[in-house]
């Protein structure tokens, strides 16, 4: 017979518990040694102590008395408040507290109590998430006891606990489970968990007889097995883990390696579109990293050039990731390559605007490398939108014609700025941000000036300080636009403003509708 069956029969002679204290006061009294475990029940456990709580103590006797003071039907209960009235009696309160119990025993290794729940236990199952709680912390005994659990009852879901063990890099436990459970998972995923995590022995315990455990492998991020799969030609055979490695090891920053590897490409490869995937991404992390000789390792292969001559999209992210940067070395780099239309995406133009990179943004300019003509405004609108400033105070400062190298004369550029300025709307998206300093600025040094789109758009995101600064000194006013968007933002004091200083007003349906819900003191507003 099984230990936790020999335990459960035990149980069948209820035993009187005798607190420690009240043995202590009749030990001098033998008439009345024989009160002690009545006195004990009388005074009962504490009232509000949960079976779950009670486990975190370790204490085998203490959860004796609560057991054996708690009341196994209804009729029985206590007049008087405690939770004994219901862990006997109450099957729904009962499961719920010995699955509290078992996580909290299970996860502190205490085997203990962990045996003693499943004897008082009847026959409820061990849920997957305690199984997991339990796993997750690598407590192979307390599993154990469970497998003779589930030998005995047939209750215990494992679920896919076995991943979970991997995850957190219990080998033991995957090696014991992977023999005497399963798990429900497919050992071809598990071994390749094992070789991501670089468990070398374990997924060669894992591994059928006659496999290779290069055909479970992925690249991935680990260098050790890309360089084991190089080393034994296995990159060769495999034109989809060739690529892999590429991306991995440009993330990773291993040059090294990178060159061999890179030495694999095919000519013609069979599937160009995960290769301008992976490439693409690779030189990506390698931009933004500013990694200069992966960049050429990846940019100057034949693979690279291709992607970068044939696939603008490609391109233009990788510029625009250097321009917001502000890394101009790179951006020399590209422009030296002399690749066609490298620059001719609007979103270099956006990307260092709208970061504030001065010094790239005259980079461009220096080598004639505008904007598109159709989309100049957004050079301007972009700076005013980000608050960008010092770059607005640039381009006011441009002359009709800037030179670029005072001895070359024939290297003159001209840039048409009062076309560039006319396109835009400037104050009106500072004023949407909340720029001010730029609002005055361009409010004292241009004459463009704005719309009621201005008020509109700083009342529309609760920027009261822009909304009276331009009552106070433009005369564009607004619609009744603001009173409307102000109204549906919640932005109350912008509402109240509005109504003392300006005379349009709200639309009668905006405080007819949600807006009055859910604030009734608009109602006090309408017109």
């Amino acid at each position: 017979m099984s230990p936790l069956l020999q335990r459960r029969d035990s149980l069948r002679e209820p035993r009187s518990v005798v607190l420690q204290c009240v043995e202590v006061v009749l030990r001098h009294n033998d008439a009345l040694q024989h009160t002690g475990g009545i006195i004990s029940s009388f005074l009962g456990p504490p009232p509000n102590l949960p079976l779950a709580e009670a486990c975190s103590y370790g204490s085998i006797d203490l959860l004796d008395w609560i057991w054996e003071s708690s009341c196994t039907s209804a009729e029985d209960r206590s007049s008087s408040w405690t939770l004994c009235n219901y862990l006997r009696s109450d099957t729904h309160y009962a499961q719920w507290q010995f699955a509290e119990a078992l996580e909290v025993a299970g996860t502190r290794n205490d085997v203990t109590v962990v045996e003693w729940l499943l004897e008082h236990n009847n026959g409820s199952q061990i849920s997957e998430y305690i199984v997991d709680a339990v796993v997750a912390k690598g407590h192979l005994d307390v599993l154990k006891i469970f497998l003779a659990y589930q030998i005995e009852a047939g209750m215990v879901d494992w679920g896919y606990s076995i991943v979970t063990a991997m995850e957190n890099g219990h080998s033991e436990v995957v090696r014991w489970m992977h023999k005497n459970i399963g798990g429900g998972v497919h050992v071809h995923n598990l071994i390749a968990m094992a070789l991501d995590i670089g468990d070398m022995d374990l997924a060669q315990f894992l591994m059928p007889r006659g496999g290779c455990l290069l055909d479970y492998a992925c690249p991935g991020k680990n260098v050790y097995m890309i360089e084991w799969m190089f080393d034994c030609g296995y990159l060769r055979r495999s034109e989809t883990h060739t690529v892999s490695a590429i991306q991995s090891l440009a993330e990773v920053g291993n040059l090294e390696l990178l060159q061999k590897v890179i030495q694999l490409v095919p000519e013609l490869p069979i599937d160009s579109s995960i290769w301008i995937r992976c490439w693409g991404f690779a030189l990506k992390i390698a931009f933004m990293r500013c990694n200069f000789p992966t960049i050429r390792c990846l940019v100057e292969h034949r693979m690279g050039y291709l992607i970068c001559n044939c696939y603008c999209k490609v391109l233009a992210d990788l510029t625009w990731l250097a321009a917001r940067k502000g890394h101009i070395e790179l951006l020399q780099y590209v422009y030296n390559l002399g690749i066609p239309n490298a620059f001719k995406d609007v979103s270099i133009w956006v990307g260092a605007v709208s970061n504030g990179k001065l010094e790239t943004v005259k980079w461009l300019l220096e080598r004639k490398l505008y904007p598109p003509s159709d989309e100049e405004s957004n050079v301007i609108d972009e700076a005013a939108k980000y608050g960008r400033l010092e770059i607005l105070q640039f381009f006011h400062g441009l002359n009709t014609v800037m030179t670029m190298d005072e001895d070359a004369p024939e290297s003159r550029l001209t840039i048409q700025v009062n076309k560039l300025w006319a396109k835009s709307h400037a104050i009106d998206l500072a004023a949407a941000h909340g720029h001010l300093a730029v609002i005055q600025w361009l409010h004292m040094h241009r004459k463009e000036g704005c719309t009621a789109n201005a008020m509109d758009g700083a009342a529309t995101y609760g920027h009261l300080h822009v909304v009276q600064w331009l009552q106070e000194n433009r005369d564009e006013g607004c619609t009744t636009v603001a009173m409307d968007a102000a109204a549906s933002n919640g932005h109350m004091s912008i509402l109240q403003y509005l109504q003392i200083n300006r005379s349009e007003g709200c639309s009668a349906s905006i405080m007819d509708g949600p807006a009055k819900k859910r604030r009734p003191e608009y109602a006090k507003m309408a017109p």
